[in-house]
């Protein structure tokens, strides 16, 4: 072998080692963006863990401890002096209204007439315990199908994947290639997996608000019939708000059972085209779970 051939092959060497280490830490600059780590509201939010994460967000148990409970329940504390004032407000008004039917009056039913008036005093100042009850009957159906599905993460770690992508990019091309093709497919990973945890902390929120003003239907129940059914109509609102999270359990698990297929590919890039339409599936079954409810418990 001639020096110049020995110099040209170290050259050679010298630039794969070059380009093995480029294509290692690009590698693992680009597969940066695919694990997404936050906390909010004392919840972890992770990429590698969606399971746990919409667990988190789904059972009562442990929603219920969260700080943005706390701030319902202060709310609630707040609005029930003014539904007690709206209670005494409509039942007045609904008393004129029959001490005008002056033949249909006795000390019976205004006895009656007094004892729904303390009843209803008594779910006003406790709604907030009533709904804590309902959507606690509702987590049991929740924990009980959970248990039975075994619903768990079962999906690889996408970010390690694509760092390992990057290891067999040995050329300056590839790793360009590599670099556009997984920043674009970045984009909508990002944007769907924000979107499922912005539509699942959704629920929480409007779970969180169904308890805060629980008093204010409660108590405009006594005025009569129309506003009877107006807080009936709440409280099947706030339990169908409740079911939604069975509904999103099951697409957990139809999400977790097309995870643990895309995760045995041991390419970066069909992997993460099948958690692009698996989160897309998942996105859709949240949106069917405020349908579903809407059928189930009839509220508009």
């Amino acid at each position: 072998m001639s020096w110049g051939e020995d110099i040209l092959n170290k050259i050679n060497e010298w630039w794969d080692g070059i380009m093995s280490s480029l294509s290692t830490e690009i590698g693992k600059g680009i597969s940066g963006i695919y694990k997404i780590d936050v906390k909010l509201f004392n919840i972890n939010f992770s990429t590698d863990d969606m399971y746990g994460t919409i667990a988190s967000l789904t059972n009562f148990d442990k929603t219920k401890t969260l700080s943005i409970y706390t701030i319902g329940k202060t709310i609630n504390e707040l609005v029930v002096p003014v539904a007690l004032s709206l209670l005494t407000l409509f039942f007045m008004i609904s008393l004129i209204k029959r001490l005008t039917e002056i033949e249909k009056v006795s000390w019976e039913r205004v006895l009656l007439w007094g004892c729904y008036f303390f009843l209803v005093k008594a779910f006003v100042q406790r709604s907030y315990s009533l709904l804590t009850t309902i959507m606690g009957i509702v987590n049991n159906i929740y924990v009980d199908i959970s248990n039975a599905l075994s619903v768990g993460s079962g999906v690889s770690s996408i970010s390690q994947n694509v760092a390992n992508a990057f290891k067999n990019y040995t050329s300056l091309g590839n790793i360009l290639f590599g670099i556009l093709l997984y920043v674009i497919l970045a984009i909508p990973f990002i944007g769907s997996i924000i979107q499922i945890w912005a539509q699942v902390l959704l629920r929480v929120v409007k779970l969180m608000l169904c308890m805060a003003f629980s008093p204010i239907p409660l108590a405009m129940a006594v005025e009569g019939e129309t506003y009877r059914g107006k807080a009936i109509s709440y409280f099947m609102y706030a339990a169908g708000v409740g079911f939604e999270s069975i509904v999103i359990l099951l697409g957990s698990w139809i999400y977790t059972q097309g995870l643990s297929s895309v995760s045995k590919m041991t390419n970066a890039f069909p992997q993460i085209i099948g958690v692009l339409v698996m989160n897309a599936l998942f996105i859709a079954i949240i949106q069917l779970s405020h349908e579903f409810s809407e059928r189930i418990f009839g509220r508009s």
